[in-house]
């Protein structure tokens, strides 16, 4: 395991999670979800994370494959799966406007590809209409 890759995407998934909308951060226990889901997302692929298919993966792709996780993981009702969801939605975001910058590679594609593929599946009938709009995403 790459403990400072880890740790990095650890911190990502959390920076999301701490984000306040309205006055209130996304969720209250952002350090203890982002470990559990980066922990488990890592154990998920190890090759993967490791660098042995094509490059070691960026941190935020790491940290949006987590909280796709974490969408997946938590009951549709629960605080926990809305966090992950408005969390990963943030994530994609910031990847989809400053992709250049995260330089990422094949690995950092799949898991990317992972998270929206979370996103749309959970998305439907959660943001009516066009929720590429209304996530600020780009049509």
């Amino acid at each position: 395991m790459d403990l400072y890759k880890m740790s990095e995407a650890t911190q990502m998934a959390k920076a999301a999670l701490e984000i306040e909308i309205m006055g209130e951060p996304i969720s209250r226990h952002a350090e203890h979800i982002s470990r559990k889901l980066v922990v488990d997302v890592w154990q998920q692929a190890p090759a993967l994370f490791g660098g042995k298919q094509g490059g070691r993966p960026h941190g935020i792709s790491v940290a949006a494959a987590a909280l796709a996780l974490g969408v997946r993981s938590f009951s549709a009702e629960s605080d926990g799966h809305s966090a992950c969801y408005t969390a990963m939605g943030l994530v994609l975001r910031d990847i989809e406007r400053n992709q250049s910058r995260y330089k990422m590679a094949n690995p950092d594609f799949v898991l990317v590809r992972i998270a929206q593929d979370a996103f749309l599946e959970f998305g439907q009938g959660k943001i009516g209409g066009d929720w590429a709009s209304a996530m600020g995403f780009e049509s």
